[in-house]
């Protein structure tokens, strides 16, 4: 009888967490990102690939590398004014949370 009551307590404080736990990861976290949020973890992401301007000299093909601010520059940009571009480039990257906040943003926009 205890033993029953105490186990059925247990299950319902594990199940009442996990479903708060849901709860709190899909709604609150989207709300709360900013762009800038975004542009900072995609850039420290080991799969972000930005290349700089390419140049054609002679017989060579050259790449001008970009600095953090200049491709922290062009990242904010290219949300604010093709965030599709932005989904299509970097958008594997993105967690839920990230592409919820572009589903909020932008709904109705394009």
């Amino acid at each position: 009888g205890l033993q029953d009551a105490r186990a059925g307590t247990e299950f319902l404080s594990a199940g009442s967490a996990s479903s708060l736990d849901r709860s709190i990861k899909l709604d609150p976290s989207a709300a709360m990102l900013s762009e800038d949020d975004i542009v900072s973890r995609v850039m420290s992401d080991p799969g972000f690939r930005m290349r700089g301007p390419l140049s054609f000299d002679g017989n060579e093909v050259r790449e001008t590398p970009l600095s953090t601010a200049e491709r922290r520059s062009m990242l904010s940009e290219l949300i604010a004014t093709s965030p599709h571009v932005f989904l299509e480039r970097y958008g594997k990257l993105l967690s839920e949370d990230e592409l919820e906040f572009f589903g909020e943003r932008f709904q109705g926009v394009f």
